[in-house]
This record gives C-alpha cells, structure tokens and sequence, in this order.
C-alpha cells in the first residue's frame, strides 16, 4: 500500500486507476463484474466526475476496461443499471 505522502502528490484520477487495478489483482473484481459508478466513484473518492472519467478513459486505453465509449456506458447505466466491467491485463 502506498503511503499518504505519495497519495497527497498522486494525481486523483491516477488513484481511482490504482485502487480499480488493486481491487482486480486483489481478487475482489473478477472478469465480468461490475465496477462502481462514475456517481459512485465521485462519492469514494470525492473527486469530480471529469476526474473519474479521464480515470476510466486511461483504464480502457489500456486494455483493462472494455473499449466502450462513455456515452454508450452511461446510456446503458441509465437504461439497464449495468455497470462497466474490467477485462483482464494481458
């Protein structure tokens, strides 16, 4: 874990990335699971929602959320309650 000193110099959205990644290593995500919302990143993380979506956009550039565009995400959550699920690092 990493300390509070470098979380205090750790981009936000680098950590939204780093605790996504250490939930799936960690076992608690698995293939196919729901991740939480942008609304309910905000709220973990108390950040702004642009901050949660530039964390997304860097998770799917590499590979570890599935390359969906945010509107097509956000118009599924809104009509089905699904969330976006991670794909496994190569």
């Amino acid at each position: 874990m990493e300390s509070d000193d470098k979380k205090l110099y750790t981009p936000k959205y680098v950590q939204i990335e780093d605790h996504i990644i250490s939930e799936i290593r960690n076992g608690r995500l698995k293939t196919g699971d729901r991740i939480p919302s942008e609304a309910e990143l905000v709220r973990m993380f108390g950040v702004s929602r642009i901050t949660v979506t530039t964390a997304i956009k860097e998770l799917t550039a590499r590979g570890i959320l599935p390359d969906r565009t945010l509107e097509e995400l956000a118009r599924t959550a809104r009509e089905t309650g699904e969330f976006m699920t991670f794909q496994p690092e190569p």
